[in-house]
């Protein structure tokens, strides 16, 4: 059976605390920061993220007291798996400026890998009740993650439900909502988010392997098929390739 995979914003965007005291390098000019905070967020997109880890540092060096490069530095950390790191900064771009709602979201989501739930949903519901934020819907979506991971389906499905009001075509709360209709049995309602997963975001392979692996359970074999060759065609990458193929050998051997 194929691990299923509940589908939450990834990490994208690094390093050491500014020293005690430090200012606004007075040498720097608005722009030539911006433009050096640009820089390593285009480089971890990239992937290249010791290169973005650098120039990022250099950034902060620029201007020690910058909320966004310090959300910047978060994301870079946790997508480094340098948790404390990740959370240090965070905190200090809230510090510098409460109210920011991109840094709450991201919080959230070190908290949530953190193992700290409690404080993953208080990050998340900030986030996502801040009308000004224009990702509010991430937050919602990331907010559903962590119940449905907790046993709650239904705080989970109003969750998404909150983030599909925000950005109806927002794929990737079509697809929790289908394994959250999963959890509670609800079979007819978990095939029609799957669908509009897939509606929404015809080349991302996961909702076809999660409605592939919906219609095995009722011996929709010819259906199945379908959905994992389907799968296996948009997947570009190779990313699901072997779950793809355990669910097409389980095709063959039941149907």
């Amino acid at each position: 059976m194929m691990k299923r995979t509940v589908v939450a914003l990834a990490f994208s965007l690094l390093l050491l605390g500014p020293l005690p005291g430090c200012v606004q390098d007075q040498g720097a000019t608005k722009p030539q920061i911006e433009a050096k905070q640009n820089l390593g967020r285009a480089l971890l997109a990239e992937g290249n993220k010791q290169s973005a880890l650098k120039t990022l540092l250099e950034a902060l060096e620029m201007d020690p007291e910058n909320h966004e490069i310090h959300n910047a530095l978060g994301i870079t950390y946790a997508d480094l798996e340098q948790m404390d790191k990740a959370e240090f900064h965070l905190k200090k771009s809230l510090q510098i400026k409460p109210d920011y709602p991109e840094a709450m979201n991201h919080l959230g989501l070190v908290y949530n890998r953190q193992g700290k739930y409690g404080q993953a949903i208080e990050m998340f519901t900030r986030a996502a009740e801040d009308f000004m934020y224009p990702s509010r819907f991430a937050a919602y979506n990331n907010l559903g993650t962590v119940y449905l991971f907790m046993g709650e389906p239904r705080k989970a499905l109003d969750a998404y439900k909150k983030a599909l009001q925000v950005f109806p075509e927002y794929s990737p709360a079509h697809d929790n909502m289908g394994l959250t209709y999963e959890a509670l049995r609800e079979w007819d309602l978990a095939i029609e988010a799957y669908k509009s997963s897939i509606q929404y975001a015809p080349n991302y392979p996961l909702s076809y392997l999660h409605l592939a692996n919906l219609y095995l359970k009722f011996k929709r074999y010819d259906d199945a098929r379908e959905m994992v060759l389907k799968a296996m065609e948009v997947d570009k990458n190779g990313e699901f390739k072997r779950d793809a193929k355990r669910l097409l050998d389980e095709c063959g051997k039941r149907g």
